[in-house]
């Protein structure tokens, strides 16, 4: 998450350096894309190098309490959105979940109420694969059931943020090719 600032010499501040507001932080990361794309960035000469150099530090210092509260609002609005992905992705797990065991249920209990019409005629090892088929669907209608008493809830807590940090990743400072 960006922010931006005029940069003012150490020599010069009277104060940190203040992050511009949102209007003007566009324009700039507006401008620091452009330059970026142009393929014609150049370093400015040792001496202005030196003073950012030097000023790095401090720069991030002065800008660190300021980008918090904008982090803030970006963490606020990402744990939103990852609690209402969460929220969605329990709800579709369950549905696919229920729907399933629906599914098992009813031929289950199709193939228990009509065993014997079903079967007539089966040999030995049909009748062997029938009630293979039959012990599998009940055990996985008790799978079913831990799976709907513990997934969803488990895909939930997946989108659950555990930790919130703000580190400094980079400095990018634009310098006027007159200065």
């Amino acid at each position: 998450m960006p922010v931006a600032a005029r940069w003012i010499d150490t020599d010069r501040r009277t104060g940190p350096l203040r992050a511009y507001a949102r209007d003007a932080q566009e324009l700039t990361m507006k401008l620091l894309d452009e330059s970026l794309r142009s393929g014609e960035a150049r370093q400015p000469n040792e001496v202005v190098r030196q003073r950012l150099l030097v000023a790095a530090a401090q720069d991030i210092a002065d800008l660190r309490p300021q980008l918090e509260p904008r982090a803030d609002e970006f963490a606020a609005t990402a744990e939103r959105r990852l609690s209402e992905r969460g929220d969605r992705e329990e709800r579709a797990l369950r549905e696919t979940l229920e729907g399933h065991r629906a599914q098992v249920v009813a031929q289950l209990q199709r193939y228990e109420r009509d065993h014997k019409q079903l079967s007539f005629g089966f040999n030995a090892q049909e009748m062997r694969q029938l009630n293979a088929d039959i012990r599998h669907w009940r055990t996985r209608l008790r799978q079913f059931d831990r799976d709907l008493a513990d997934e969803p809830g488990r895909v939930r807590r997946f989108y659950e943020v555990q930790v919130k940090r703000v580190e400094p990743v980079g400095l990018v400072y634009l310098w006027p090719e007159t200065n």
